[in-house]
């Protein structure tokens, strides 16, 4: 008999329970009405052209292409005396500091209705209590673990078959693991991963980006343009063939944030479920 552990097979095995599973937990949210949108024909929020183009802009230019000048402007500020990662970690902190700042005092400049509607639309017919929108983006989150499971086991199973096994991780992950070396690099690291990135990224593209979408095309070709780029903002051609599970799974990820912000017009609702995704996904790196 062989024994020989077959990580294809494993995956294959993992990604059919999972869907099944799946079925029968998306079965029962459904008679529930949990996946209905009866007030989808609800005016969104009007984000200009120029207010996408401003935000995304900012975002790309100051953690894509300035991050690196950053990372050598501390490195030289302090002369070697400081361990890489604890430069890494502060460089981390200031470039999301200054970016929420850049967007916050352009936000200043657009109408206050607007940024309100953006982050809680009070006029929405199914506007509930924030106390809702936590709880829903908690509930949401014990839905939608099971089908992104099953989709990263798929591709990841696909992903062997035509690459074989590969020693690459997700730079994220690179990054969070380097950073149990230093008490203080881990708790920025922590941070970044936990509130740092779903409060920009939830801003970005559900806020801006959903919205200036679903003004112009139907919510369910919104939601897929949307994860669509929400999946390949997250591409880095260093991750190798770790793409090509990573992009279907957080664009399965991103349908139930676009779901959940249609479905509530809170993205406090988006940032506790994409929160506590990102939180069950960093414990299980750390201690598995």
């Amino acid at each position: 008999m062989n024994l020989t552990p077959n990580p294809i097979f494993d995956n294959l095995l993992t990604f059919l329970v999972l869907s099944l599973l799946s079925l029968i937990i998306s079965w029962l949210a459904s008679a529930k009405s949990y996946f209905s949108l009866p007030y989808s024909t609800h005016p969104t929020p009007k984000i200009k052209n120029i207010d996408l183009f401003f935000n995304f802009f900012v975002f790309t230019a100051v953690y894509i292409f300035l991050a690196p000048f950053f990372f050598y402007g501390f490195y030289a500020a302090f002369d070697l005396q400081l361990d890489e990662n604890i430069i890494l970690s502060l460089v981390q902190i200031f470039i999301f500091l200054f970016t929420t700042l850049l967007l916050f005092i352009y936000a200043l400049f657009q109408k206050t209705t607007v940024q309100k509607q953006i982050w809680k639309d009070y006029s929405f017919p199914g506007c509930y209590k924030l106390s809702f929108d936590i709880y829903f983006g908690i509930f949401t989150w014990l839905i939608a673990i099971l089908p992104v499971l099953a989709i990263s086991n798929l591709f990841e199973a696909l992903s062997l078959s035509f690459f074989g096994p590969t020693n690459t991780l997700q730079i994220s992950v690179q990054y969070l693991i380097s950073s149990l070396k230093h008490p203080f690099s881990f708790f920025i690291a922590f941070f970044s991963v936990i509130i740092a990135a779903p409060l920009l990224e939830e801003f970005l593209f559900r806020g801006i980006l959903l919205n200036w979408l679903r003004n112009k095309i139907p919510p369910l070709i919104a939601f897929s343009i949307s994860s669509l780029i929400f999946a390949f903002f997250h591409y880095a051609p260093s991750q190798g063939s770790t793409n090509l599970t990573l992009i279907p799974t957080l664009f399965t990820f991103s349908l139930f944030l676009c779901f959940v912000y249609e479905k509530t017009r809170s993205l406090f609702s988006n940032i506790f479920l994409h929160s506590i995704f990102n939180l069950i996904s960093a414990l299980r790196i750390i201690f598995f």
